[in-house]
C-alpha cells in the first residue's frame, strides 16, 4: 500500500491513543484518501457520488451506534426483560403440559372440542351482553 503523505504530529497523537473517537478519524482519513486519488481514477460522476453517499451513510451509522452505546441499560430494566423472556418461553410449555394432562376431567375435553354454536356460555359464567 502506498502512503500518499507522511503522518503529521497530530495524526501521530491520534494513533498513540490521545483521540477518543478513533473510528471517526479513520472515516475522515478514508474520505481524504478518496478525495486525493479521485483525479487519478477513471470513474464516472454517478459512481463517485454514490461512493461519497455510502461513506457518509457509514459515518452516520457509526454516530448512531455511538449514541446507542452511550445510553445506559439499567439493571432493573434488564431483569424485567429477562423474566419476560423466560415467561414467554416457559408458559407455552406449561400450558401444553396442563392441556395434555391425562388426569384432567373428561368434561373439559368435551367443552374444548365443541363448536362455538353448541357451547353453553352461561355454564362457565360468560354472558353475551348486548
Amino acid at each position: 500500500m502506498r502512503i500518499l503523505d507522511p503522518l503529521t504530529e497530530r495524526e501521530h497523537s491520534w494513533l498513540d491513543g490521545n483521540c477518543l473517537d478513533r473510528p471517526s478519524v479513520l472515516c475522515k482519513w478514508i474520505i481524504d484518501v478518496f478525495n486525493r486519488t479521485q483525479p487519478l481514477l477513471v470513474v464516472g460522476p454517478p459512481i463517485v457520488s454514490r461512493i461519497h453517499g455510502e461513506l457518509n451513510s457509514a459515518a452516520e451509522n457509526l454516530t448512531q451506534s455511538f449514541k446507542l452505546a452511550d445510553i445506559p441499560c439499567y439493571f432493573a430494566h434488564a431483569q424485567a426483560q429477562l423474566w419476560t423472556f423466560i415467561i414467554y418461553i416457559v408458559m407455552p410449555l406449561v400450558f401444553q403440559f396442563i392441556l395434555n394432562d391425562p388426569d384432567r376431567p373428561k368434561h373439559c375435553y368435551e367443552f374444548q372440542e365443541m363448536d362455538d354454536t353448541k357451547r353453553n356460555w352461561h355454564d362457565i359464567g360468560i354472558h353475551n351482553e348486548i
